[in-house]
């Protein structure tokens, strides 16, 4: 019979927390950027919140539900640090959408990641919701791959200090980013 390996505490973590953040991560955001001031964007919000929420937690259960039939009962590390980037990129791609409202006074709102960050203007803001979103489609796609092939006997406490560093560095990376495009484009 196959014995679980040493699994390291953040991978066990990861595994834990996996179902309470697919649901709840587009709850929250979508909640923050819809009670944010904005605009016409909340037409959309007030639309397809609930088909935003009910699809990233459904797509997001997937990879935990695969990686469960085939037995495991962690999350290995590689998985693990993917799952975090694309959390942090869907949380950061929808915070940084700007409102758009046009009036005589007004025709920009920030974003609420922009009114955190005042230094983040409306290109950042653009550069982090577009990168965001890319991350968001390719980190999943990581995701169901890993979560498909990944050996069971490999990565319960190998390179787990990789997840660490994406869960600090995620966010950190795409605002940098943001503000790189902002300053190429002044």
């Amino acid at each position: 019979m196959w014995q679980q390996p040493n699994v390291a505490a953040l991978n066990r973590f990861t595994w834990n927390i996996w179902l309470w953040v697919v649901w709840g991560v587009p709850l929250v955001t979508t909640a923050i950027k819809y009670l944010a001031p904005g605009g016409t964007e909340k037409l959309f919000f007030m639309v397809f919140t609930p088909f935003v929420i009910v699809g990233a937690g459904c797509l997001g259960w997937l990879p935990r539900f695969i990686l469960k039939k085939r037995g495991f009962r962690y999350s290995p590390s590689a998985v693990s640090a993917v799952f975090h980037v694309h959390w942090w990129a869907f949380a950061m791609s929808i915070l940084a959408i700007n409102g758009s409202v046009v009036t005589v006074d007004v025709t920009h709102v920030p974003s609420p990641l922009g009114q955190v960050l005042p230094f983040i203007a409306r290109d950042a803001s653009n550069a982090i919701s577009g990168i965001g979103f890319l991350l968001v489609v390719v980190s999943y796609i990581v995701l169901i791959l890993l979560a498909s092939m990944t050996e069971r006997q490999t990565q319960a406490r190998t390179r787990s200090w990789v997840t660490l560093l994406t869960m600090l560095t995620t966010p950190v990376a795409m605002i940098t980013l943001g503000l790189v495009v902002q300053a190429l484009g002044n």
